[in-house]
């Protein structure tokens, strides 16, 4: 699991994560590493999986793209 960290300072809140190396907008740029249909199926799952808690939690992502997907190796 990716660690997060919700800092508010001065009245603005800052969302700290560990690096994580990959993007699916980078892969999908390189085109040395092809995902299967499972692993597609997986993103896809757990990303519609966060949008909902976000939903349920009156939390909006307005910037869903590749590049802001993030891949990690477990």
């Amino acid at each position: 699991m990716t660690l997060m960290y919700d800092i508010n300072v001065a009245g603005q809140y800052f969302m700290l994560f560990e690096y994580v190396g990959h993007d699916v907008g980078a892969v999908m740029k390189a085109g040395d590493i092809q995902l299967g249909s499972l692993h597609i199926a997986v993103i896809i799952f757990q990303l519609l999986k966060a949008v909902a808690y976000c939903h349920r939690h009156n939390i909006v992502h307005c910037d869903i793209k590749p590049s802001n997907i993030l891949l990690t190796t477990r």
